[in-house]
């Protein structure tokens, strides 16, 4: 074998991995537009970043968690205890958007096929599931959260079964806690059950009485 031949390529092996890498990048396509034109992670087709991660890591700054306890920062004590009261505030329907947006990238994600494969898959599943309890408890209908993942067409039994798993179990300690509230005893003695009954009872009776005490003045 001719050893200045192989010493020639051995001096230049560099050029030829090079030149490899380069065809492995011109394999990869967008996952836009299709098209193999990459240069530096941006297709020169449609000029899509396919470094752009709309997730970020599973517990960073663009994750539920984080814009969640941002915005738990904002309200004050009475708004942390009575959120219902609060629903139609400017700050809640800012944070709302944040969560659906959040929630239909995180079935985006689901959707793709390199999702399947993920490391970080169980983290974000828990997150989305995270996000319909707390969709569920700020008054956002079943349809309305079941409408992206119908619409999406996602084909997985898990990822359903783990969303409707949230829904009825969100339902039922939302139910509980209503009948809690109910059998709950002031004074140890009086459910509140029965003093709302009670108000029931005499508001029914004030209003039976002004009606016939108009009725009489009338004839």
């Amino acid at each position: 074998m001719d050893k200045e031949f192989l010493n020639d390529i051995q001096k230049h092996q560099h050029l030829f991995m090079e030149d490899n890498i380069a065809q492995e990048v011109q394999l990869i396509t967008c996952p836009k537009c299709d098209s193999e034109d990459i240069f530096e992670a941006r297709c020169q087709n449609c000029d899509f970043d396919l470094s752009f991660n709309p997730l970020g890591e599973p517990l960073g700054e663009k994750s539920f968690y984080t814009f969640r306890e941002r915005y738990w920062l904002t309200l004050s004590p009475l708004e942390m205890e009575n959120p219902a009261i609060f629903q139609g505030d400017v700050k809640f329907k800012k944070f709302m958007i944040k969560v659906r947006r959040r929630y239909n990238n995180l079935l985006d994600y689901f959707y793709s096929e390199e999702s399947k494969n993920d490391k970080l898959r169980p983290l974000y599943l828990q997150e989305l599931v995270d996000i319909v309890i707390e969709m569920m408890n700020s008054g956002v209908s079943e349809q309305e959260i079941w409408q992206p993942y119908t619409q999406k067409g996602i084909d997985e039994i898990s990822l359903y079964e783990r969303i409707k798993e949230a829904i009825s179990e969100t339902r039922e300690h939302n139910k509980s806690q209503v009948e809690s509230f109910l059998d709950y005893k002031m004074m140890g003695f009086f459910k509140v059950s029965y003093l709302l009954y009670g108000m029931l009872a005499v508001i029914f009776i004030m209003g039976t009485t002004l009606a016939l005490t108009s009725y009489l003045r009338a004839i």
